[in-house]
C-alpha cells in the first residue's frame, strides 16, 4: 500500500587555485613572451540514495519491508519463457568520490622580425588516481614548433596575402579518470 520513492541527495565541493607569471618583452628585432604557472584543484562528491516502498506523501512516512527477501528471484511463479523472474531491484547506496589534481606548465614564444617564430610548451599533471602505472602518471606533455611567415618575405609580399610554413612536434594527452588499470571494490548482494 502506498507509493515507491527513490530519493538521491548529492553534495559537491570544488576548489581551484591557480598562479601564473607572464613575461612579454620587445627588443629591436626580437619579441619574447613566456608564461609559467601551476594549478591545484579538488572535487569531492558525496551522495546518498534511498529507495522506499509504501510511501505516503501526506504523512511523509513509508512502510518497513524486507528488501533482501524482495530482491530474491521469484521462485514458483509461472513464467512461459522458462526462466526465473528476478526480484525487485533496490537503489540504496552511498557514494564518495574525490579527485585531486596538481599541474605545472610553461609556454614560450620567440619571434625574429615577426617572420621567424619558435614556440614551446611543457606541462606535467599529478592526481590521486589510485593504481595508475607511474610511467604514465609522471609523463610530461610537451611540444616544440617553428613557423616561417613566407608571406612577409620581400620576394612574396606583393604576390601572396598570407602564406605560413609551420612544423610542430610533441606529446599531448589528458587524464582519463573513469578508465584505466584501477583497483575497484564493489559490494554485491548475491541473487541466490
Amino acid at each position: 500500500i502506498g507509493d515507491r520513492i527513490i530519493e538521491k541527495r548529492e553534495d559537491q565541493v570544488f576548489y581551484m587555485l591557480r598562479g601564473q607569471l607572464d613575461y612579454n618583452k620587445d627588443f629591436e628585432k626580437h619579441h619574447i613572451s613566456a608564461i609559467l604557472g601551476t594549478e591545484i584543484s579538488s572535487n569531492l562528491v558525496t551522495s546518498t540514495t534511498t529507495d522506499q516502498f509504501g510511501y505516503n506523501s501526506e504523512s511523509n512516512i513509508f512502510l518497513p519491508i524486507d528488501k533482501r527477501m524482495l530482491s530474491q528471484p521469484l521462485d514458483g511463479v509461472y513464467n512461459p519463457g522458462g526462466y526465473t523472474l528476478s526480484g525487485i531491484r533496490f537503489y540504496d547506496n552511498f557514494t564518495e568520490i574525490e579527485n585531486r589534481f596538481f599541474s605545472a606548465y610553461g609556454n614560450f614564444h620567440y619571434s625574429f622580425l615577426e617572420k621567424y617564430n619558435l614556440t614551446g610548451s611543457a606541462r606535467i599533471d599529478q592526481s590521486n588516481l589510485f593504481a595508475t602505472d607511474p610511467k604514465y602518471r609522471y609523463q610530461p606533455l610537451w611540444s616544440l614548433g617553428v613557423k616561417w611567415r613566407l608571406g612577409q618575405e620581400n620576394f612574396l609580399k606583393e604576390k601572396v596575402d598570407k602564406l605560413d610554413l609551420r612544423f610542430s612536434y610533441g606529446v599531448n594527452g589528458n587524464t582519463a579518470n573513469k578508465y584505466g588499470p584501477f583497483d575497484i571494490a564493489h559490494n554485491v548482494t548475491p541473487s541466490y
